[in-house]
Parts: C-alpha cells; structure tokens; sequence
C-alpha cells in the first residue's frame, strides 16, 4: 500500500469511526437523544479540523517509511505523531484546551481519537517492500 493511501485510512478510521465510538458511549451512558446528528456533526468538524494535521500526517507516514528502521518502530512512531496531531486537531477547536485546563468531555474525545487513529495505524499494513524486519537491520 502506498503511503498516501495508508494515510488516508488511517485518517478516515479516526474521523469516521470515533463519532460512532462516542455516541454508543453516550447512549448507553446517558440519554442521547439525537445520535445521527451527533455523528455526523462530529465528522464534518472532524474533517475540517483535523485535515492540516491529516497532511502532516500523509507526510510523516512517508518520512517514516523511508527510513532503515523495523515494522514495530515505524509504527510505534507513527502512533506517537498520530497522538500527537490528534492533540493538535482539538487545540484547534478549542484553543484554551491547554490554558484553561481540560473539561471532562474532551478528554473522552482525545482518549477515543487517539484510540481509533492508534488502532487503524497497527490495523492497516505498511507496504511490504518498503518496511524493513529486524533480520534486515542485523544483516545490513
């Protein structure tokens, strides 16, 4: 898989599958009383605000891909800038995230983005031919 596509279902996995997350939480958790509309407000803001990280992201798979380093390691750095943008999306929505402290709900949102977006870079397969083994370092 190329890096720009692995990227992208990275990124679409967190956008589209953590409103979903979120929402069954709520159900069960407390009364929701419009679902739908909460999962498809949550991926158009999603979307909007997570695209700049979404391209720092697509570049960062392919930085990382390049480099002599095993599967285990690409992604373990991948998880960590994943984490990282995934932080930086709601600092953009919410601007006084770090100053003001963080308020209850949010830190659902991160846990459950950061989560799906972790998930979908250890679920989806780097490109074979691009990802070195450990046996591959050694020999080298």
């Amino acid at each position: 898989m190329k890096t720009f596509e692995y990227s992208l279902k990275t990124w679409q996995t967190s956008v589209l599958l953590s409103p979903v997350i979120i929402t069954i939480y709520l159900c069960i958790t407390q009364y929701e009383p419009e679902p739908l509309s909460f999962i498809l407000t949550a991926i158009v803001i999603g979307i909007i605000y997570s695209f700049p990280g979404f391209m720092v992201f697509a570049l960062a798979c392919r930085w990382v891909m390049s480099r002599n380093r095993t599967l285990v390691q690409q992604k373990s750095l991948m998880s960590l800038i994943g984490i990282g943008l995934t932080l930086f999306a709601f600092y953009l929505y919410y601007t006084g995230i770090f100053i003001q402290g963080i308020m209850p709900d949010f830190i659902l949102y991160i846990t459950v983005y950061s989560s799906t977006i972790v998930s979908g870079i250890w679920l989806f397969k780097f490109d074979p031919a691009a990802s070195l083994t450990a046996q591959d370092l050694c020999a080298g």
